[in-house]
């Protein structure tokens, strides 16, 4: 009973406050309701980690708090996010008989499926950007007449799933057991998965599955649960090269199949790739580090109106070509960002693979995690994708970084001042050179946990 107390109280304590969050309404309208919380929960979630360092882990009771905080975060209306509501919407499209990369939510085809819901879409004149397995699970739910909360309950549970997967890592990781609270009971994961609906929780499902499947040497599952992660979300694309160093053809193959299999009840019926990830690539920004300094620094140099004179005389030489002409127009400083920004993730993504010198978990976790700052547009719930691995490596300047990021919701129509991109961000980068000191001069170094797969 002694090792279950701390347990016991402390999820007693955050129970209840995940439900006044709950039914508290818009949290980016009761900000000094919802930040303060937020922390509060952070306290009482490491005030528990801490206080099981060195001692036998109480399990079912850290996973009956950690499935209870995310049945009990959708009660109450979606705040943080309207997202859920383009899921809730495209499940209906296809459930009409609709392809749902053909019309945006606000096109006169689409009228007659509009609800009280449909006004909280946001962007409706954009079409959707989420692909084809995605769209698949949109349909499935849809089907059965589940809305905004049915979904997000079906998310928190998936969410708990990835909480099982990463019990079993770190287990596999001989890593202190402790550490599964920092994901188990992370307000970020719990309040941006269950409690807004993210899709991102069903892509790290598939992205821990991945990473405990190739961990076990199970290729076939690992690379469908890859395949299946990128029908998701794209962003496990960064880990392509990491599997094919480690699987054989024949796997490469079951993985090409399964994409079709994916893809072919979309392609064969209308458009292939959503038009909204075309926009989203183009046009989405903010909070994004690295973008905002490039962004800064191209709008100094202003390079615009020299690169549009030699694509002029470009055009001059070889003629009037539809390719030449789309250039001149994506020569603009945010233009140059983006492209900048694909180049270093490109080159980060190879020199990760190359060094070979790292565990499977840190090559998968590093490249990630780069990719992740080199984005144009970082969400708080992007932060889903790195945060189970962040708990099983107990990387404190990325769960830091969890703590600050809600910051930017202070701002909810449009990109966060300057000061909060400066207290987001220093005090995680502060940490890391700090902790990296101390791991290289003052602490000698020890070997992986376990050699890699």
């Amino acid at each position: 009973m002694k090792r279950r107390f701390n347990i016991l109280v402390i999820g007693s304590i955050c129970g209840p406050i995940y439900l006044i969050l709950a039914l508290a309404g818009d949290l980016r309208e009761h900000w000094l309701l919802f930040y303060p919380t937020f922390l509060l929960l952070w306290g009482l979630t490491l005030t528990a980690w801490f206080l099981q360092r060195g001692r036998p882990l109480p399990m079912r009771w850290v996973l009956a708090f950690a499935l209870l905080f995310r049945l009990v975060a959708p009660w109450g209306e979606p705040s943080l996010s309207d997202d859920v509501y383009r899921y809730v919407w495209d499940g209906r499209v296809q459930a009409a008989g609709h392809h749902p990369y053909r019309y945006a939510p606000d096109a006169p085809e689409l009228a007659d499926l509009r609800d009280e819901d449909w006004e909280r879409i946001n962007h409706r004149e954009i079409k959707t950007v989420y692909p084809p397995l995605a769209q698949m699970v949109f349909a499935a739910l849809a089907k059965v007449g589940l809305g905004p909360l049915g979904f997000r309950l079906m998310f928190g549970g998936v969410d708990f799933l990835a909480v099982l997967l990463l019990c079993g890592l770190i287990r596999r990781l001989r890593a202190p057991p402790e550490r599964l609270l920092l994901y188990a009971w992370n307000p970020l994961a719990i309040l941006e998965g269950a409690g807004s609906g993210h899709l991102d929780v069903l892509g790290g499902w598939f992205a821990m599955l991945f990473i405990v499947s190739i961990f076990d040497g199970k290729r076939a599952r690992g690379t469908a649960a890859l395949v299946a992660g990128v029908g998701v979300k794209l962003l496990p694309l960064v880990w392509l090269l990491s599997l094919i160093r480690r699987v054989r053809p024949r796997h490469l193959g079951i993985g090409l199949l399964l994409a079709v299999v994916i893809a072919v009840p979309y392609a064969a019926t209308g458009p292939t790739i959503p038009d909204g990830t075309r926009v989203y690539a183009e046009r989405w920004q903010g909070n994004g580090p690295v973008f905002e300094m490039l962004l800064a620094a191209y709008g100094a140099v202003d390079l615009t109106e020299t690169l549009k004179t030699g694509i002029a005389d470009l055009q001059i030489r070889i003629g009037d070509r539809a390719d030449v002409t789309s250039l001149y127009q994506r020569v603009y400083p945010q233009d140059l960002a983006r492209l900048t920004l694909v180049i270093a993730g490109v080159a980060w993504i190879l020199l990760c693979v190359r060094r070979r010198s790292g565990s499977l978990v840190d090559e998968l976790y590093t490249i990630v995690l780069g990719v992740m700052l080199l984005q144009p547009t970082i969400h708080p719930w992007y932060l889903i994708w790195l945060l189970p691995l962040a708990a099983a490596r107990a990387d404190w300047p990325v769960l830091l970084w969890a703590m600050l990021i809600p910051l930017v919701y202070r701002n909810a129509t449009g990109s966060p001042e300057n000061w909060v991109l400066l207290v987001e961000y220093l005090p995680p980068v502060v940490l890391a050179v700090m902790l990296t000191y101390y791991r290289r001069r003052v602490r000698p170094p020890r070997a992986d946990i376990m050699p890699p797969p």
